[in-house]
C-alpha cells in the first residue's frame, strides 16, 4: 500500500520534471522512504549531551555506508549513501 504510493508520488515528481526530492519527516515517514528502497542520501544529526527520555526511536538504517563526519559543536553529522547491488 504505502510503497505503491510513494513509488506513484515519485513518479508524478518526475513527470513534473523534478529530479531531487529532500524529506524530512518523522520517523515512520522516513522508514517508508527506506524500507522501499527509495532513497540515495542520508545525513543523520546526533548529539550526545541532548538526552530525551520517551523519545521517538531514529529509523532503521539498512544498507548504507557513511561517506562523511563532521562535528559542530555537540552535534555530530553523518552523511551516508545507499549502498548499490550492481
Amino acid at each position: 500500500e504505502n510503497d505503491d504510493f510513494l513509488e506513484q508520488l515519485l513518479h508524478s515528481l518526475y513527470e513534473m520534471n523534478i529530479q531531487s526530492v529532500l524529506v524530512e519527516g518523522g520517523s515512520k515517514t522516513l522508514q517508508s522512504f527506506i524500507d522501499a528502497d527509495l532513497w540515495d542520501e542520508a545525513r543523520i544529526i546526533t548529539n550526545e549531551q541532548m538526552i530525551i527520555e520517551n523519545g521517538i526511536a531514529a529509523p532503521i538504517m539498512k544498507g548504507f555506508h557513511c561517506t562523511q563526519q563532521e562535528k559542530y559543536f555537540s552535534d555530530r553529522i553523518g552523511y551516508y549513501e545507499r549502498v548499490s547491488i550492481f
